[in-house]
């Protein structure tokens, strides 16, 4: 199932693949802030985090996307550059973000950290290691439709992922853009 926000949103999962009934989530939350479940260590958490260079580039484009939410969006990357990684977006700091989450992972065995990298250099293999994690064996076929379902080319002609028909969205771009690893070398 996909989750349609990236704020607190559940779903379940019904009969899926997996046979059984999951609740699933996706958000940009501290722990603190996450149903006491997550908190108590009582569910499983999967982190994935991006090279800051490569996510400074992604959050610019996204910032310029969403400038009626009253975001100056008339400023140059170099310009936006500083201001991302002195954690002065209306998200704040991506540094303390991750920080927060790598320790909480560190301490909790129910937790793991993934890197957007891995997955784009061997999707396959971070899928195969999430099954394991998630205690949710796939047959080989089950693991090839994840794997072709969950590529950055899938998720991006995927209306509901690239926030199509999103009014705040709307005639302002695309949401899902480019997804390449170092693409902040261009900038």
């Amino acid at each position: 199932d996909i989750i349609p926000d990236s704020s607190v949103q559940s779903t379940e999962a019904g009969k899926g693949p997996f046979g059984s009934r999951k609740k699933v989530f996706r958000t940009h939350m501290y722990p603190e802030c996450l149903p006491c479940a997550v908190k108590e260590k009582q569910t499983k958490v999967v982190y994935v985090a991006r090279n800051p260079k490569d996510v400074a580039v992604s959050y610019f484009f996204f910032h310029q996307l969403t400038a009626h939410l009253g975001q100056q969006s008339d400023l140059t990357f170099d310009e936006f550059f500083p201001i991302f990684f002195s954690g002065k977006t209306w998200v704040g700091s991506w540094f303390k973000h991750v920080r927060t989450l790598w320790k909480f992972t560190q301490n909790n065995p129910n937790a793991t950290f993934v890197f957007y990298e891995d997955m784009q250099r061997d999707l396959a293999g971070v899928v195969q290691s999430m099954e394991q994690f998630l205690d949710l064996p796939l047959t080989p076929e089950q693991r090839a439709k994840v794997v072709a379902h969950c590529s950055f080319g899938a998720m991006k002609d995927n209306k509901m992922v690239n926030r199509e028909g999103v009014p705040m969205f709307e005639g302002k771009g695309k949401f899902m853009r480019k997804g390449v690893v170092g693409d902040w070398k261009n900038y």
